[in-house]
């Protein structure tokens, strides 16, 4: 098996993680999104590459994959619980209520 795939998926992830630091055009509001692909990326991707002989590290690859993942499913789940929660989701669009 080739690490070339994964190894393409963990640079990417990389290049995520740091791109709060090199892009001067991202907004400051899209650092938590773009840090959080970049962890999932690299992790998948370092999962990809390791060979199947070191089972250690590709174990705790794929937990750092499988938890980030879950942290982003469980946030984009309860964010519609704290929109309603604080009373910003409006009933038919527009602005919410004051």
């Amino acid at each position: 098996m080739s690490a070339i795939p994964g190894l393409v998926a963990f640079f990417v992830g990389v290049a995520l993680l740091c791109a709060p630091w090199w892009s001067s055009t991202l907004p400051a509001s899209d650092y938590p999104l773009v840090i959080v692909l970049g962890t999932v990326f690299a992790a998948i991707g370092l999962f990809a590459a390791l060979p199947e002989s070191w089972q250690r590290l590709r174990a705790l690859s794929f937990a750092l994959f499988m938890g980030t993942f879950g942290l982003v499913c469980a946030a984009l789940g309860l964010w519609g619980v704290a929109r309603e929660f604080f009373g910003r989701r409006s009933g038919g669009g527009g602005d919410p209520p004051a």
